[in-house]
């Protein structure tokens, strides 16, 4: 019971079924015994069916476990960055920016992100953040092929916030 109505969740995540596996784990919710990957896998689903609001809370349960899969852990993380994205939480957004920078700084994935939440901060006129996060950008990867353009950026959110020397 409980195994085979976990290995068919795994199973529809695995082949993508999303809404399928929505549906499979309300019905087989009696049967269910807590896994932190139950929660991976809601959550996944729920975003890829666009509902990022419910999302969040699954995969924010699911990296609150201990000893978790590193690489579920970073692709859970990315999830949630997108779905703050999408509601505009930028407490959250922010929040999981810095757990990928403490545990995954030299990923690319985690500079690539750092530069998309620089240029959200650029359409909010989040001057300050921007060069918070230009920064951030720039000590993770000091050689970074576009370098003068984010020091550069840096400098005119410098001036922005009255801060002409350091702009300078």
């Amino acid at each position: 019971g409980p195994q085979a109505a976990y290995l068919l969740l795994q199973m529809l995540f695995q082949q993508k079924e999303y809404s399928k596996l929505l549906l499979m784990r309300e019905k087989l919710s009696d049967l269910l015994v807590s896994d932190p990957l139950l929660s991976y896998y809601t959550g996944k689903s729920l975003y890829q069916t666009n509902n990022p609001d419910q999302a969040i809370f699954f995969l924010m349960q699911f990296l609150e476990h201990p000893n978790i899969d590193v690489a579920y852990e970073k692709s859970a993380a990315i999830t949630l960055i997108s779905c703050a994205k999408i509601t505009k939480n930028w407490s959250l957004l922010e929040e999981k920016l810095e757990y990928l920078v403490q545990f995954f700084s030299q990923d690319t994935q985690t500079l690539d992100l750092i530069l998309m939440y620089t240029q959200l901060c650029k359409q909010e006129n989040k001057k300050k953040k921007m060069a918070q996060y230009l920064k951030q950008a720039l000590e993770i990867a000091p050689s970074h092929p576009q370098k003068e353009t984010l020091i550069y950026e840096q400098a005119l959110c410098s001036i922005h916030e009255q801060k002409l020397e350091e702009g300078i």
